[in-house]
């Protein structure tokens, strides 16, 4: 409704943001373009780094309390909370301290990550949070549904591909992305084949004892694709996931058509999805096998490559462009910037800080 023309929700939000001191700072930082941070965005004082974040934070979650309202509530989902930075850590920690009326927070993360820092710290805070209400695990799906899933992806009935489902459950027990994922390399290998006599899929691989671990099919997938695709997976993981498509292109040499044209056959596959005109990494899955599958030589490479060219295409003041070249300065090897770089990307530090 605030976004979509309903302009008495939106003049009833800016009110409400207006009273709020700060906001239309850090707003209009963060998010330049965003119509609604109202027009006082003054300067704001001049703090250390570590209180600057966490007024950040603070500004940050009241701003979701002013937006949210008991006509219009906000609901927010964040996902993968494993891979939150510290910035983001903070503000879903402000979150659950002081959590704003008519605001419900939904986090997921891998089971396998909860006892992980720092995870751990933050489902702790949210287990005492006053607004607590649940944790839900989400289990695998259940034989029969990984049979209805089969039978979606392959376009045909459950009866048909029982058989070939049993499989594949059996190799990845009942984990929708793993089935997916799994399915699609059986067609690349021609280990899963459509029988036009019978009109039924076939198995064509009488190797039972094999077992594709996630990890592992990952990475054999990645490593099969053509070498522009490839790349194209390497760059957008060391990019944290984004695959902006002009960007990608000149870091890799590549005119735009072309890497276009690599991007849609990786959402073909399954590797990429769209994301508005551009296209990010369509698991984590796929971001921990790309960015496995370079050495620690590729990714020193591919990081200071990332910050030399997003230093050449963004404006210097812009804060948050300096914190995404940081993010990629800290992964580079410092050593190779040359004496008249260092100067440069010391101002970037300073400002990001």
């Amino acid at each position: 409704r605030l976004t979509g023309g309903d302009e008495q929700a939106l003049d009833a939000a800016r009110t409400r943001l207006a009273s709020l001191g700060g906001c239309g700072r850090v707003l209009a930082d963060l998010v330049p373009d965003l119509a609604i941070v109202p027009a006082d965005a003054g300067k704001l004082p001049d703090v250390p780094a570590h209180l600057a974040q966490i007024r950040s934070a603070r500004i940050i979650a009241d701003t979701f309390g002013k937006l949210a309202s008991a006509d219009v509530p906000l609901v927010l989902f964040m996902d993968d909370l494993q891979w939150f930075d510290q910035a983001s850590l903070a503000v879903v920690r402000q979150l659950c301290s002081e959590p704003p009326p008519h605001v419900f927070l939904v986090g997921s993360f891998r089971a396998d990550a909860r006892n992980r820092e720092p995870l751990k710290g933050l489902l702790d805070l949210a287990r005492t949070s006053p607004a607590f209400a649940d944790e839900l695990l989400l289990p695998p799906l259940p034989e029969q549904d990984t049979e209805a899933l089969v039978a979606f992806i392959l376009k045909s009935v459950p009866d048909d591909v029982r058989p070939i489902a049993a499989r594949i459950y059996q190799e990845t027990d009942g984990n929708p992305f793993h089935i997916a994922q799994l399915l699609q390399r059986m067609l690349e290998e021609k280990l899963l084949l459509f029988a036009a006599d019978t009109q039924k899929w076939v198995l064509n691989d009488d190797d039972r004892t094999r077992r594709h671990e996630i990890g592992a099919l990952m990475r054999e997938r990645i490593a099969a694709l053509p070498p522009l695709q490839r790349r194209l997976l390497q760059r957008g993981a060391s990019l944290g996931g984004r695959v902006p498509a002009a960007f990608i292109a000149q870091l890799c040499g590549t005119s735009l058509e072309e890497t276009v044209r690599a991007a849609n056959s990786l959402v073909a596959a399954g590797l990429l999805r769209q994301s508005g005109s551009d296209f990010a990494l369509a698991h984590d899955r796929v971001l921990e096998a790309a960015y496995a599958t370079m050495s620690p030589a590729q990714k020193a490479d591919r990081h200071l490559d990332n910050a030399r060219q997003l230093a050449a295409c963004r404006p210097a003041a812009d804060p948050h462009a300096a914190f995404e070249i940081v993010s990629q300065i800290e992964r580079c090897d410092i050593d190779r910037l040359s004496a008249r770089e260092r100067p440069h990307y010391a101002r970037i530090l300073l400002l990001a800080a």
